[in-house]
């Protein structure tokens, strides 16, 4: 026999029912897959009443037995569950933002060590155009292997989107002919290749 519902509000049964509903997409399931799952884990449940937790106009109440299992499906804790979700939002938030900035210094590092490499291949190719002319055609045939490979998948709590990696690469050219423009210029001012030709 089920326990009884939790005194829980209104609104933190709408909370929950939003929760529920953001857990289930993110996970590509259908409204079958979570019942099915709820039911492998001891708790039967049909579908409708998951439609009727995340539609219902007031939600359908989550009784402690469905909220044990779905944070058992969900692999979370119950109180994450009954988390607001702009708390979790704010969070995430936050945590983004902290990923951003990681990936903003990696990416400064990166964009050095390819000024660097892009200074230096220049000067080499100031010394020794026919090897900078072979160079620069097994790079295109290597980027044209690259942009010519399948859809990149990344995966997002929402779902899943793909990028074409042509489209990466162009992106990645353009800021390599950026890179380019810099270091020539960086070359000419300092008088490197003068000295090296010489």
């Amino acid at each position: 026999m089920a326990r009884p519902n939790l005194g829980r509000t209104l609104e933190g049964e709408s909370n929950l029912a939003r929760r529920v509903e953001i857990e289930r997409r993110s996970r590509g399931w259908s409204y079958a897959a979570l019942a099915e799952a709820m039911t492998r884990a001891g708790c039967t449940i049909n579908a409708s009443a998951i439609y009727k937790i995340e539609k219902g106009d007031p939600p359908r109440k989550i009784t402690v037995d469905e909220l044990l299992a779905l944070a058992e499906v969900f692999d979370v804790e119950v109180e994450d569950l009954l988390t607001p979700v702009e708390i979790l939002r704010k969070e995430r938030a936050k945590n983004l933002l902290t990923e951003l900035e990681l990936a903003r210094h990696t990416m400064a590092r990166a964009m050095a060590d390819l000024l660097r490499a892009t200074a230096e291949y220049e000067l080499l190719g100031a010394t020794d155009p026919e090897l900078q002319e072979y160079a620069e055609n097994m790079a295109a045939r290597r980027t044209a292997k690259e942009q010519a490979q399948g859809g990149i998948e990344v995966e997002l709590p929402e779902g899943v989107i793909t990028v074409h990696p042509k489209e990466i690469y162009e992106a990645i050219e353009n800021l390599r002919e950026k890179v380019r423009a810099t270091a020539l210029a960086a070359v000419a001012a300092s008088g490197l290749a003068k000295e090296v030709s010489s």
